[in-house]
């Protein structure tokens, strides 16, 4: 069986700001997240032979940041075996042992030997990415879920044998325990990036009487949606609306407010909307929705008229809200302000969403409405002089400006710069022909 679903498994990750722990979590932050650390220098890199050796070299050329995906890859490459390890594989009968391989600056690379029986804590890994590949024996990867109580509860368990991979995102709690059954020492190689520096330690839930459920605050299906932007919000929206029986939606957002993304959070009022109003309505079957709600808080307008960015962010977290209030008790809303780090299917069915912050969430569904990815730097490393005049965002104002839709872009710098009295020599450059659009006017809109 090729364990090497990283995609499917752990690798869904997402960027955001940090927030504050689980009052109940651990204090004490350790250097490793298994018992015991090997204080063995490190070995000079000649000194490495074989698999290992290659492994190494593959690692040190895949840059600065490798991605889960790229760890995990080049780790299943490798196929290491007893040999190539044999001499970082020492047991302990106190504790697992975990020898360094290599410490570089943006990774670190280990072997962990464990004895029948032996096993880490519950844990995180505090911002690393972490591959592990079984040399010897059979590992068994457990998954946890942090309560709102403060302890964390085990979902499931799946087993990782000899020559597979799995692969760990930098959120979530996990343990490893060696599950021979025959006696056998378990070895495993570990790659973490960057380099395991802290990481919480958690309290499983003590054992409770046989037969004794803990009660569920919420036992109708969960919908997670994650993002709360325009298509997040919407999405959101139009379940509850059509909800007909018992449902619970999630709605999950990193910035501090729901309905606007990116391309609506602007508080520019020469940022305005590239359809006329009379087109934006958040409701098919209601197509004067937007007029509508913009006649009441702003007076007159027309459907012709183009309309600022943050009034549409502020119409679609209306029509949220409003969707949350008139379903009555068939269906619930909640809202999450924080980050989604790890989505992982969980084996019985559904998925464990895994959240920087607060506790994890169980689903039935999970929507992914995470927008678009920053834009790649079409410079890269092939500029090495100052970057001060370079600024790749097309909602701010720039002295050079390098954007996929350049015709946009354009209008709001201009229109920023004409609000502004600020006349800067901006150059734009486009992957197509530059066309130049016209200036926002009324539209005869059909009927």
């Amino acid at each position: 069986m090729n364990r090497l679903t990283v995609c499917e498994r752990h690798c869904l990750s997402f960027a955001g700001e940090q927030t504050e722990r689980h009052s109940m979590m651990s204090k004490p932050r350790c250097r490793a997240d298994f018992g015991n650390i090997n204080e063995e220098p490190l070995p000079p890199i000649l000194a490495l032979h074989g698999g290992l050796l290659e492994l190494v070299r593959k690692l040190d050329a895949l840059g600065p940041s490798p991605s889960l995906t790229d760890l995990a890859h080049t780790m299943k490459a490798s196929q290491l075996t007893t040999a190539d390890v044999a001499p970082f594989v020492r047991t302990n009968p106190q504790s697992d042992n975990r020898a360094p391989v290599v410490v570089r600056k943006h990774y670190e690379l280990l072997v962990m030997t464990w004895l029948p029986g032996q096993a880490s804590i519950p844990h995180d890994h505090d911002g690393s990415i972490c591959v592990l590949q079984v040399v010897q024996g059979e590992a068994a990867e457990g998954c946890y879920r942090i309560a709102t109580d403060g302890f964390v509860d085990l979902e499931y368990e799946e087993t990782v044998r000899t020559g597979e991979v799995t692969a760990f995102g930098d959120a979530g709690v996990h343990t490893v325990r060696s599950a021979s059954q025959i006696g056998e020492t378990l070895v495993t190689v570990h790659a973490y990036a960057p380099p395991l520096r802290d990481f919480r330690r958690f309290v499983p839930r003590p054992s409770e009487p046989a037969g004794k459920r803990r009660p569920t605050s919420d036992d109708a299906p969960t919908v997670v949606i994650v993002g709360g932007g325009f298509s997040g919000s919407k999405t959101a929206a139009q379940i509850l609306r059509r909800a007909d029986a018992p449902l619970r939606v999630v709605l999950v957002e990193r910035r501090g407010a729901v309905g606007e993304g990116v391309a609506y959070a602007t508080r520019e009022p020469m940022h305005l909307l590239n359809v006329p109003a009379g087109r934006m309505s958040a409701w098919p079957d209601r197509p004067d929705d937007f007029v509508e709600w913009a006649r009441r808080r702003h007076g007159n307008v027309h459907p012709s008229d183009f309309l600022p960015r943050q009034w549409y962010g502020e119409y679609v977290r209306d029509t949220l809200l409003a969707s949350a209030a008139d379903i009555g008790g068939s269906a619930n809303l909640s809202v999450v302000f924080d980050e989604v780090r790890r989505v992982a299917r969980h084996p019985a069915g559904g998925w464990m969403l895994h959240l920087e912050g607060g506790p994890s969430v169980r689903a039935d569904a999970v929507v992914l409405a995470i927008g678009h990815c920053p834009p790649a730097d079409p410079i890269g490393g092939k500029w090495t002089g100052p970057r001060t005049r370079f600024i790749g965002d097309p909602l701010r104002y720039a002295f050079t400006l390098v954007d996929r839709n350049a015709d946009i872009a354009l209008k709001f710098c201009s229109a920023f710069a004409r609000s502004k009295a600020f006349c800067p020599c901006a150059s734009f450059q486009s992957r197509r022909f530059l066309r130049i659009g016209r200036s926002h006017q009324r539209a005869r809109l059909r009927p």
